[in-house]
């Protein structure tokens, strides 16, 4: 991914260089024809183009964005609402991802997201043990963890 970034931005200085007018205007064109060679050059290889890298990236910060954002409400929501017995539990996560990386992302945005937090991994990296705030159902939980956070790192991560 950095090599493409790299290759579009030398073609895109390359572009305004030989062009006489040095212009935004000019780096922009240069960018965009950089791109269309960086997408036929990443054909011929394995790698991803790396705008929908950016995008999956992107993507997933905007979810965890929501996430987070929706359960700093449900916080408030019960640490202000009065007669609300805190019902929190504990629950075994088995993930699916293999790379250190991925399961530090995966640890780290359970536990800023507000609400849970990741208490121990186990050995072989597999199952996590999550405390849970305000515990409803496990399966949901563990359901929404998987589709929002799990799934996008791995799509990030290739």
């Amino acid at each position: 991914m950095l090599a493409q970034i790299l290759a579009n931005l030398i073609l895109a200085l390359m572009w305004t260089l030989l062009l006489t007018p040095f212009s935004i205007e000019n780096f922009l064109v240069g960018w965009l024809v950089g791109l269309i060679v960086v997408y036929f050059w990443q054909r011929r290889g394995s790698g991803y183009f790396y705008p929908r890298k950016l995008w999956e990236i992107a993507f997933l910060l905007l979810i965890f964005l929501r996430e987070v954002v929706k359960s700093c409400f449900l916080v408030m929501r019960f640490a202000f609402a009065r007669g609300n017995k805190m019902r929190s539990g504990l629950i075994t996560y088995e993930t699916k991802l293999t790379t250190p990386l991925g399961l530090i992302l995966l640890c780290n945005m359970i536990t800023i997201t507000p609400g849970s937090f990741v208490i121990e991994v186990s050995p072989d990296n597999k199952i996590l043990l999550i405390h849970v705030f305000h515990f409803t159902d496990a399966e949901t939980f563990k359901r929404d963890v998987r589709v929002c956070f799990e799934e996008n790192i791995r799509k990030v991560l290739g």
